[in-house]
């Protein structure tokens, strides 16, 4: 009895010993920038819950933060450099590195919402646009700087009532029925350029500049190949398209639809030269996926 006892105690104790919190790190979104010169790429830790047997599916997660990384492209990693560190929340889940104009657009979420920055390359921080805190499944809201870096596009899209009831009374999700609003904002000072232009769409909604310097919208009632930064992004079944010039003053007007809709603009995780990249290990943290991927334009 009393050798069960002590088993019993040492696996009290053993459970005890390694239930807690474990440090996690990985490595999120990341892009070339607008020059394929560097790369940028966001490096997130937090903090899971674990028991006897691990990770659990479902673990809690606290103490989420992350880190802006900024390099060179050189295998060595030696010009890699921390644009700021081991801010709160999670970062990256849209990123653009407009290296020539001088700045970062990036998406940030936390207690307070889901909302985008600009971030000189000296470090400094500025809310764009609005910060979304209510959201429903198919709502949508980005912010995509111009092929040249000069403007951004705030793009919003809204679905009032995305449950639609089936033939046989189930509950379906379907994104279609909602409203679509953009403006243009001053990529340096970011005063409103034009707009909000707000118009009624059916359907899932792409937003992609042109080498052009326009905004295109496309709308079709069915979606292929969309995977986080960039699958071959196909929208079918009654496709509608407009086209908005931030410069002209005047809302959208329909135009052809695009080759292709990403990469979105000059700044994406395909070079110029096709060159796809995607997230490594945390000591490796840039890998290359394909070296002959469409890159902005439809090239």
């Amino acid at each position: 009895m009393r050798f069960r006892t002590l088993i019993f105690v040492s696996f009290i104790l053993l459970f005890i010993a390694t239930c807690g919190w474990k440090e996690v790190q990985g490595i999120g979104f990341l892009v070339w920038s607008d020059d394929d010169v560097e790369q940028a790429y966001v490096h997130s830790t937090w903090e899971t819950e674990t028991s006897l047997f691990g990770v659990m599916e479902g673990a809690k997660v606290r103490n989420v933060r992350h880190s802006l990384i900024l390099q060179i492209q050189k295998s060595d990693g030696s010009k890699r450099r921390a644009l700021y560190s081991n801010a709160p929340g999670s970062g990256g889940g849209d990123l653009y590195y407009m290296r020539s104009q001088g700045y970062v657009i990036m998406e940030f979420a936390d207690n307070s919402g889901r909302y985008f920055e600009k971030i000189s390359l000296n470090g400094q921080r500025q809310v764009v646009g609005e910060k979304i805190t209510q959201q429903k499944l198919c709502d949508d809201y980005d912010i995509i700087p111009s092929p040249n870096g000069e403007v951004l596009a705030a793009v919003k899209h809204v679905v009032p009532n995305p449950y639609n009831p089936s033939p046989t009374g189930e509950m379906q999700i379907k994104c279609g029925n909602g409203t679509v609003s953009v403006e243009f904002f001053n990529a340096h000072n970011l005063n409103r350029l034009a707009g909000p232009f707000t118009w009624n769409i059916t359907g899932l909604m792409e937003a992609v500049w042109s080498p052009a310097q326009e905004l295109f919208i496309v709308t079709g009632d069915e979606a292929s190949g969309i995977e986080p930064q960039g699958g071959a992004h196909t929208l079918t079944g009654n496709v509608n398209v407009w086209k908005i010039d931030p410069n002209s003053g005047s809302g959208p007007v329909t135009g052809a639809l695009p080759s292709c809709l990403y990469p979105k603009t000059t700044s994406s995780n395909v070079s110029a030269a096709g060159v796809k990249i995607g997230p490594g290990p945390v000591n490796d943290p840039v890998k290359v996926i394909s070296t002959n991927a469409t890159s902005f334009g439809c090239n």
